[in-house]
């Protein structure tokens, strides 16, 4: 079994619904509110990418202050990436793996990072200073991602 199938079997193991998205060669979960993609490298086995998409629009209005809020993000949290990608901030976190290492503890970490991550900017671009107690928890509503909005925001 390669780890791309490795990866997806935890994934179903430690609970989850895959989603496959095709077009984007890349499969969906969600964890709590927090939808995120598996995003395999076909080329590359060891090296795991996983995102939260279309975490917050950016307008022309806004972009001075999400990228100065993408650069602190990329600063303060490790193997995060913030990226603006057409009009769209995303988050992702790449990792290579290595010989042996607990997969299932990885994966959690990753999942559970970028849920974190994804709260922290919802904190920072509110303007919210407080405590970090605050990001462990997340009220919104669910949103519903489709294949059609995660091509518009990519093209």
């Amino acid at each position: 079994m390669d780890k791309i199938d490795l990866i997806l079997n935890q994934l179903r193991a430690l609970g989850f619904d895959l989603d496959i998205l095709k077009k984007e060669n890349c499969y969906h979960l969600i964890f709590e509110d927090t939808h995120i993609l598996y995003m395999p490298a076909e080329d590359d086995n060891d090296f795991l990418r996983f995102a939260v998409p279309a975490v917050f629009d950016v307008t022309d209005e806004n972009r001075g202050s999400v990228f100065e809020i993408t650069n602190k993000l990329n600063s303060d949290l490790k193997y995060l990436k913030a990226i603006v990608m057409s009009d769209s901030l995303w988050l992702f976190m790449e990792y290579r793996m290595t010989e042996g290492q607990q997969i299932d503890e990885l994966l959690e970490f990753v999942i559970r990072m970028l849920q974190y991550s994804r709260n922290y900017f919802r904190k920072l671009i509110s303007g919210d200073d407080g405590d970090d107690e605050s990001l462990n928890t997340d009220n919104d509503s669910s949103v519903e991602i489709s294949d059609n909005e995660i091509n518009d925001k990519e093209d």
